[in-house]
């Protein structure tokens, strides 16, 4: 069921891109204020970090049953899951131009971080403001690599 939806990662980018990245304040209150942010959306993150749903929960702040009612069509997020969904397709959308891949974006998200005391980033991925600051980690370290190419 949604597994055929998502069958393959042209899907995946698809569903995506439906996020325009950089996400604004306004736009981000435009998309949660819309109830279809779910079902696909969740499948979609389980997809990028690779079935992970005991992590995909904790970023939401559910359960592993919420999240398995939300995936299977039966309930709804809340609006500050939207937020997060919304949030972290769009750090998944930097990642990947930042990157080149979901699965390197995976990889990068399980560095330790100095800032956060050798936590590693994904810890931080459960509020919007840890979120926020992991895409300002994403582009710090684009900017710096690009600093690195001309010297």
């Amino acid at each position: 069921m949604p597994k055929k939806v998502l069958s393959n990662r042209s899907e995946i980018k698809r569903i995506f891109n439906r996020v325009q990245s950089p996400v604004s304040n306004t736009s981000l209150i435009s998309m949660i204020n819309k109830n279809h942010y779910g079902k696909i959306h969740c499948m979609a993150l389980l997809m990028v970090t690779e079935w992970d749903s005991e992590l995909v929960a904790y970023w939401l702040g559910i359960t592993m049953d919420d999240l398995n009612y939300v995936t299977s069509g039966s309930g709804q997020l809340g609006i500050l899951q939207r937020e997060q969904v919304v949030l972290l397709m769009d750090l998944y959308n930097r990642g990947y131009k930042i990157l080149g891949s979901y699965g390197k974006v995976n990889i990068w998200l399980r560095k330790r971080s100095k800032e956060l005391g050798n936590e590693m980033l994904v810890s931080c991925l459960n509020t919007s403001s840890g979120i926020r600051f992991v895409q300002t980690e994403l582009l710090q370290q684009r900017y710096q690599e690009s600093i690195y190419c001309y010297v």
